[in-house]
């Protein structure tokens, strides 16, 4: 529903629906135009209300149509309307919300996002999902199993890709006799027969088990083969976030946020999530502005005497707050300055996660504006770009070409005081295992090193 009111709160076209198709939005428009027209008006504000990704139709019409649009928060309109009506809402009402909040500033002028900000915060949201949604079918694989042989999840830990000869058995065997009738021999047959690489612990393991295991559920036949469906979409799911993991690494090696790899602690995914969430790191003059549309700063309560501590802010952006806590979390194992950090605020009886995100992002902002490396005792012993990046596609079976074209848009990126140390590291491994005669295992593992043979370095002979 849209209506056009002046400053002075005078109605100048009735309130009326907005149909979403080219029809509705060039009627919405001629109206507004007849009414500039009529009223005489020199400036015009097109103020709409944020609904997620349904406004978004409108103001790209609005826009195309030459209006300057503003897009208006719904907790300011929500707060704006209820002063008047505060036991009354409707669409009516809700106009008269998001006029008041044009009138007093608080309208906001969308900016404009690059695109490959926008396909990164796509992909990433996507694979989140897809992550969230396997990790509920693998419980219930679980949960299946378990109950049709059980004390079998005991067999196949929290990561599966370790034992799938274990998780290979469960599903098809319907009893633990029949697993024994199988012996050694047989165990192994079968797992090769569907191109499972098993090992002899593994198979005492569950034969070990299967001596000892109790009765079989009456059902168990048919939560196996409900166990087996899930286990399929669990795999294709798997794949899929595959994919989106190296369109991503394909996306953030055009971004500054590539740098961010450095930092022992920080992968492409979460680099990823946390580019695609924040966008252009030149949109915050400072640190304190990522933090603060984040929402990491203390909420406050206070009258007179009376001061309460109400931790974390409950406003902000909680898709950029969860992006930063995960990179947090992760600083916190796997980086040593911020791991020493973090076990002093826990002395000290702070919030270990909030105080890494903090500082962090403190470190972050510079490092992502700054052609120049600074140093940081976090960055002592730095990880490699290329080499982390190399890494990331061969533990996904990434192609050669995508390596290659992955590596020299990184190199891009990169700051050029580092640029030299990247190329020298590679070439280093190159030369140690052509030493040491070794044979790369796939083509995709030599190609960063024919990238550093292929940039001009004095210190690099021709025969290298």
């Amino acid at each position: 529903m849209w209506a056009m009111i002046d400053f002075r709160d005078e109605v100048l076209i009735t309130p009326q629906g907005l149909e979403h198709t080219r029809t509705g939005f060039d009627g919405c428009i001629r109206l507004i135009e007849e009414g500039i027209r009529s009223a005489e008006l020199k400036r015009v504000i097109v103020a709409v209300e944020r609904t997620g990704n349904y406004d978004r139709p409108v103001v790209n019409a609005l826009c195309n149509a030459g209006f300057e649009v503003r897009r208006v928060d719904p907790v300011v309109s929500n707060k704006l309307r209820s002063i008047q009506f505060p036991s009354a809402k409707c669409d009516e009402l809700d106009l008269i919300g998001v006029h008041r909040a044009a009138v007093l500033g608080f309208g906001l002028k969308p900016r404009e996002v690059p695109d490959i900000y926008v396909q990164l915060q796509l992909i990433s949201r996507h694979r989140r999902d897809l992550v969230e949604s396997n990790a509920k079918t693998r419980t219930r694989i679980q949960e299946h199993l378990s109950t049709a042989l059980p004390g079998v999840g005991g067999l196949f830990p929290s990561d599966w890709r370790t034992t799938p000869a274990a998780l290979l058995v469960a599903l098809h065997f319907t009893s633990p006799a029949e697993i024994l009738a199988l012996d050694q021999s047989g165990i192994r047959d079968f797992c090769r027969t569907h191109r499972v690489i098993v090992r002899s612990q593994t198979i005492d393991k569950i034969l070990k088990w299967a001596s000892n295991a109790p009765l079989p559920d009456p059902h168990a036949p048919t939560r196996q083969l409900i166990a087996r469906s899930l286990n399929k979409r669990y795999r294709a799911t798997q794949e899929q976030i595959v994919e989106l993991e190296l369109q991503m690494a394909s996306l953030l090696v055009k971004t500054p946020y590539l740098r961010l790899l450095m930092m022992p602690g920080i992968n492409v995914v979460g680099a990823g999530d946390l580019a695609g969430e924040a966008g252009p790191i030149e949109f915050y003059p400072t640190s304190a502005a990522l933090r603060g549309r984040a929402g990491i700063f203390p909420s406050l309560h206070q009258s007179e005497s009376i001061e309460l501590d109400g931790g974390l802010a409950h406003h902000g952006n909680r898709r950029l707050r969860y992006a930063l806590f995960q990179v947090a979390q992760n600083l916190r194992q796997h980086n040593r300055f911020f791991s020493e950090k973090a076990q002093a605020w826990t002395a000290d009886g702070q919030e270990p996660r909030v105080r890494v995100a903090h500082r962090f992002t403190r470190i972050a902002h510079p490092f992502l504006l700054s052609d120049e490396l600074r140093p940081h005792p976090c960055l002592r012993r730095r990880d490699y770009v290329l080499e982390k990046l190399m890494n990331f596609h061969l533990a996904r079976t990434g192609s050669p070409l995508a390596i290659l074209e992955d590596s020299r848009a990184a190199y891009e990126q990169l700051q050029p005081e580092t640029r030299a140390a990247e190329v020298d590291h590679l070439a280093a491994q190159l030369r140690q295992r052509r030493k040491r005669k070794q044979t790369a295992s796939s083509l995709a593992e030599i190609l960063p090193g024919v990238l550093a043979l292929c940039e001009p370095r004095p210190n690099l002979q021709s025969g290298d």
